[in-house]
């Protein structure tokens, strides 16, 4: 057994999920939480101390590193970083810790990507997905770290996660049975050189999926024209304002569907997000989920009971009727 040590980058909610599983997972793991600043939270700090974790605290320590085997990264960290390559170099392995988390499990992933309309989209797909009676977990940037849903996902499940740039970017074999690429505008410039790099760390998502698996794409987004030619799975674009051959368009009052046999209407009458943003994210919602087995009725139905999120665009009354 390599008995070097991994280390886990970041005390937040992720760096905090990862540690627990890692200790959970093996009888007595050599673990290191590495964060570049000093630990608020002492209660969970010792918590962690007391089962055998070494705290490294501020960026002098970052070289003790070096000896590491595996390191796991909470999104917080840039791992462009130069500190990370002398890393490599040593024979460390870097990821992000979605990464880690994909390589545990069998399921069907669902991952979603984009500027805007991320959480809104996941969450709908998620309720389409149980409400139709499917096995299915939500992860990722919504707030519940992918890592720490882990031990309750059975392979024959489905995971929808929400992603941002910052978690693809040390992704290496991440692979989405379904990617959702919901639009790309100017975002986290503090943190890229460049619109290319930021676009680049979004097609990550694409880049291990093969040609059973599917891209959702935006046809009205300029940015994602030539998206349909960076991954190997076949291309379902929607669109608010034009017919799509193979893909989601609106027409009247229905959502309709052609996923290359024949067309579907879908009734929008009980679906209760309002904007176009919104129409364009039940389009990525519904294509996502009948890509992996849903029926049409079964998304008409499934729009009822749906809420949206807290402080996004709803209806609050009725004025003249």
């Amino acid at each position: 057994m390599n008995r070097k040590p991994v280390a886990v980058l970041g005390f937040g909610k992720t760096g905090q999920a990862v540690l627990e599983f890692l200790l959970a997972k093996e009888p007595r793991p050599s673990l290191i939480l590495f964060n570049d600043g000093e630990i608020s939270d002492k209660d969970r700090q010792e918590h962690f101390i007391r089962r055998g974790v070494r705290f490294l605290t501020g960026a002098g320590q970052f070289s003790e590193l070096a000896h590491c085997r595996l390191i796991i990264m909470s999104p917080g960290f840039d791992g462009r970083n130069p500190r990370f390559d002398v890393l490599r170099r040593g024979g460390a392995e870097v990821i992000s810790e979605i990464e880690y988390a994909f390589r545990q499990v069998k399921a069907r992933i669902i991952a979603v990507s984009g500027s805007n309309g991320k959480s809104t989209t996941v969450s709908l797909i998620q309720h389409l997905l149980v409400a139709s009676g499917r096995k299915s977990h939500l992860a990722g940037n919504i707030g519940v770290p992918f890592i720490a849903e882990i031990a309750a996902i059975a392979d024959d499940s489905l995971v929808v996660l929400e992603l941002s740039s910052f978690q693809l970017e040390e992704t290496v074999r991440f692979r989405p049975r379904v990617a959702v690429l919901l639009n790309i505008t100017p975002d986290h410039m503090d943190r890229y050189d460049s619109m290319l790099d930021y676009m680049t760390a979004k097609f990550k998502l694409f880049e291990n999926q093969k040609r059973s698996d599917c891209m959702v794409l935006n046809a009205d987004d300029p940015l994602l024209r030539d998206c349909g030619k960076m991954g190997r799975g076949k291309a379902y674009w929607f669109s608010s304002s034009r017919a799509q051959a193979r893909g989601a368009y609106i027409k009247s009052h229905d959502l309709i569907l052609n996923l290359g046999k024949a067309e579907e209407a879908i009734s929008l009458r009980d679906n209760p997000l309002r904007g176009i943003h919104n129409l364009e994210n039940s389009m990525a919602a519904a294509l996502a989920c009948r890509e992996v087995g849903l029926t049409a009725a079964e998304i008409e139905a499934g729009w009822t009971g749906f809420r949206g999120l807290p402080h996004r665009m709803e209806e609050v009354g009725k004025v003249g009727l």
